[in-house]
């Protein structure tokens, strides 16, 4: 089990809200692979949970284009 020794705090892309997250792995990663895999796909996305959670649903639909271009409106 590999554990991140430290809080990351970062600014989502989206919204601009300040966020932090926790990172362990569930598997052995004595070299810490895994959670450095981890923290660039988390740095790749830079999304809150919010906006992520707004993301998904907006892809769900099939509309993730509006979403991406900030059209909201039902």
């Amino acid at each position: 089990m590999s554990v991140m020794k430290t809080k990351p705090v970062l600014i989502c892309k989206r919204c601009g809200r300040a966020y932090t997250f926790f990172l362990k792995t569930s598997i052995e990663d004595v070299e810490g692979k895994i959670l450095y895999q981890l923290m660039d796909g988390i740095l790749k996305d830079g999304y809150c949970d919010q906006c992520f959670a707004q993301r998904n649903w907006y892809s769900q639909q099939g509309r993730l284009s509006d979403w991406e271009a900030g059209r909201h409106d039902t």
